[in-house]
């Protein structure tokens, strides 16, 4: 599962890589410009230092007036002059004095001063690129702390005030119910981004409401509309039944009203359907699910004692689980009337209900159809029977407004229903167990 990670911590990593990205480069163009400053500086320095000898030597000044000390060497060469005027040398070497390297950076000027030459050298000791390279080192370093330090801590206070927006336009998201009457509001914002979000989101949620509200309005039509044409065919297929019939149109009577309560269930079960993709059932309360179990096994007793099937159950008393009281008559009437339809006389049912999983079980004949596939609306394990394959589709939706995961299968004669629960969604306030056949 990928991890997630907030908005602003994204936005602070890529701003801490970035910083050290760049630092190293920013580091090397400082350290060449410093050091090429450094030495034109020195450079001219002592040009200037020679010009100023070689001015005194023309007046003639003693240049040792000048020297006092300074590392100046005046010197007489013979003619003529070097087409470079002046020369430049760095030479780097150990003082053992010091015992350090040291790096000394000489300025050799050429001059003619009457009909003599001269040659005019002075050096100085500059800062080696070494020394200027750990000097930044050390400030760069604590500057990145810093900045990082900053970054981090301020980082949370600004993204507070620059994505309140975002965060009450999450919320006003998150409360969002296709049952409320009144448009969503979403808050107003300086942001571009922020406010082609709102935008966008503000038609979605509008589009959404209206085609809920049309398909909602068109499923209560629909299921009402046929609702009183079916209620007509069968006050006059019972008026057609007291009359003096033969024996063949009283059959062909009882198949039409047999398919008339097949398509009423149909419809039932599509309007109720629709109403779970919609979300109309908000669970409010936890529900006891173990009486319930038990209550809707007691209502099948006469089905059970039909096929004289054996029944064996092991519920865990007090068991609440979060689900809508008429989903949850709706889910055990589905399983157990499957368990009981699809069984062999004189078969065996199980019912296991834990704080994790509700488990029916039941002998039967093997299914002709992949179990995965039974989920499915109008999928059938016989075409030909009379059920109208919607009941576990309605039991996997049932689960899935409700976040429980559902699994069949099929092993060694056994069908096998598990209803695997949220455990966020479940209460057991004792551990009892009630075991009975």
């Amino acid at each position: 599962m990928q991890t997630s990670m907030k908005l602003v911590n994204k936005f602070t990593l890529w701003f801490v890589g970035i910083l050290i990205l760049t630092t190293p480069i920013s580091m090397a163009i400082s350290h060449y410009n410093i050091r090429k400053k450094i030495d034109e500086a020195e450079i001219e320095r002592l040009t200037q230092v020679n010009g100023v000898v070689a001015s005194q030597l023309r007046q003639g000044i003693p240049h040792e007036k000048y020297a006092q000390g300074r590392p100046i060497h005046v010197s007489k060469i013979a003619g003529p002059l070097p087409d470079e005027h002046v020369r430049i040398t760095e030479e780097n070497y150990f003082n053992e004095d010091l015992q350090r390297e040291e790096c000394q950076l000489t300025v050799t000027s050429y001059y003619q001063i009457g009909d003599t030459y001269y040659r005019i050298e002075s050096h100085d000791y500059v800062i080696k690129a070494k020394q200027i390279l750990a000097g930044m080192m050390s400030g760069v370093i604590w500057k990145m702390l810093l900045i990082a330090c900053c970054v981090a801590l301020t980082a949370h206070i600004v993204s507070g005030y620059i994505l309140k927006p975002f965060y009450q336009t999450l919320r006003a998201i998150q409360s969002f119910s296709l049952k409320q009457k009144e448009k969503i509001g979403f808050p107003q914002t300086s942001t571009k981004e922020f406010k082609e979000l709102n935008m966008l989101l503000q038609k979605m949620t509008d589009k959404i409401s209206e085609d809920y509200a049309s398909l909602k309005e068109f499923s209560e039509n629909a299921s009402h509309e046929l609702q009183t044409p079916l209620a007509v065919i069968r006050s006059k297929l019972d008026l057609l039944a007291n009359t003096p019939i033969r024996a063949d149109q009283a059959q062909l009577i009882a198949e039409t009203q047999h398919s008339v309560e097949k398509l009423s269930r149909i419809n039932r079960s599509l309007l109720l359907l629709t109403k779970l993709e919609n979300h109309e059932f908000e669970p409010s309360e936890h529900i006891r699910l173990c009486t319930l179990t038990t209550a809707t096994l007691s209502a099948y007793q006469e089905l059970i004692q039909l096929k004289s099937l054996t029944v064996q159950r092991q519920v865990n008393k007090n068991v609440h689980v979060k689900l809508h009281p008429t989903l949850a008559e709706i889910l055990l009437n589905n399983l157990l009337h499957n368990a009981i339809r699809h069984n062999v006389q004189e078969g065996h049912i199980v019912v296991n209900l834990t704080s994790e999983q509700l488990v029916v079980r039941n002998t039967g004949i093997a299914p002709k159809t992949p179990t995965e596939e039974l989920f499915q609306r109008f999928k059938k394990n016989n075409q030909s029977s009379d059920g109208i394959g919607l009941g576990l589709a309605i039991v996997r939706q049932i689960c899935e407004i409700s976040g429980f995961n559902i699994a069949y299968h099929y092993a060694d004669g056994w069908h096998c229903v598990s209803v695997l629960f949220d455990p966020n969604k479940v209460q057991v306030r004792k551990t009892e167990v009630f075991a009975g056949a």
